[in-house]
C-alpha cells in the first residue's frame, strides 16, 4: 500500500493536539493509526512510536513507553548510522528520541533519590550519554539547515532544552544545566513560530500561543532546577527533585 504522508501527518497533529488537552486515550488511538500506516523503519515510524511512547507515559503505562520509546530510538538511530551523510531530519529525530530515553532514566534517578537510595551508576551515566547525544545531535541538524531562522532555532531544539538542561543539573553539571535552561527561556517565544520550517502548521494562533507559554513555564522550570541543584543543602536538593519530577 502506498503511504498516505498526508492521512500520517492528519494523525500525528490530531493527536498532539489531544495530548495538550489532557485526552491522552483518545491521542493514544491516533498515534496508533499514525503508526500502522507509516512504512517499516521510516522516520516517520520511529516518530509515531514515540508519540504512543509518550501517550503510555501519561496513561501510567511504563513497560509499554519504554519499550515503544526504545523502539522510535532504534529506528531512527539506524537511520543516522547508515544515512551518507546522515540527513537533519534524522538528526533531529534522533534528538528527540534519545530526550525520551534520557527522561525515563533520570526519573528512575530521581526516584531513587527521593527514597534516599543511589541510582546506579551506569543509570547516571545512561541518562548522561543520552542527553549530550541529544543536545548535540539537534545543533548538527541546526548547522544543516537552509534558512538564517532554521540555523538559530529549531522547534525540536525548544522541545527539547528544558528537559536536557534539568538533566545536566541533576546529575551534576550545575553550569551546563542553567545555561542551556537561560536558553530554554529565551527559545521559548519563538516556539511554533509560523516562520520556522519546523514548527507545526496545522496549528491555530490560540496552538501557538498556548505552546509558546507552556515552552515558557518549562524555561522558567528548567531554571529554578539549576538553582535548586546545590551541593549546599540536601533540602534544596530533593526540592529540585521534586520541581524536575513534576515538569518533565
Amino acid at each position: 500500500m502506498e503511504f498516505n504522508r498526508e492521512q500520517f501527518e492528519a494523525h500525528m497533529a490530531y493527536g498532539v493536539r489531544l495530548h495538550n488537552l489532557g485526552k491522552y486515550q483518545t491521542a493514544l488511538i491516533q498515534s496508533l493509526e499514525a503508526y500502522n500506516i507509516a512504512p517499516d523503519n521510516s522516520l516517520e515510524k520511529g516518530r509515531a512510536a514515540r508519540d504512543i511512547s509518550a501517550r503510555y507515559d501519561r496513561l501510567g503505562e511504563n513497560d509499554q513507553a519504554e519499550r515503544l520509546a526504545n523502539e522510535a530510538y532504534n529506528i531512527h538511530n539506524a537511520l543516522v548510522i547508515s544515512t551518507e551523510p546522515p540527513n537533519r531530519d534524522a538528526y533531529r529525530e534522533r534528538s528527540t528520541s534519545a530526550m525520551y530515553l534520557g527522561v525515563m532514566g533520570l526519573r528512575k534517578v530521581i526516584k531513587a533519590r527521593l527514597e534516599g537510595t543511589d541510582a546506579q551508576p551506569n543509570l547516571t551515566s545512561f541518562v548522561e550519554d543520552k542527553m549530550a547525544q541529544s543536545w548535540s545531535d539537534i545543533q548538527t541538524a541546526k548547522r544543516q539547515a537552509t534558512s538564517k531562522i532554521d540555523q538559530k532555532v529549531d522547534q525540536y531544539e525548544i522541545n527539547v532544552s528544558r528537559r536536557v538542561s534539568m538533566a545536566e543539573s541533576l546529575v551534576g553539571h550545575r553550569n551546563i544545566g542553567l545555561q542551556i535552561g537561560a536558553k530554554a527561556v529565551f527559545l521559548a517565544f519563538a516556539s511554533e513560530s509560523p516562520r520556522m520550517s519546523t514548527s507545526n502548521p496545522g496549528l491555530s494562533q490560540q496552538d501557538r500561543l498556548r505552546a509558546k507559554a507552556k515552552a515558557l513555564a518549562g524555561g522558567i522550570a528548567a531554571l529554578s532546577v539549576g538553582i535548586l541543584a546545590s551541593p549546599k543543602g540536601n533540602r534544596r536538593q530533593q526540592l529540585a527533585y521534586k520541581v524536575a519530577n513534576r515538569t518533565l
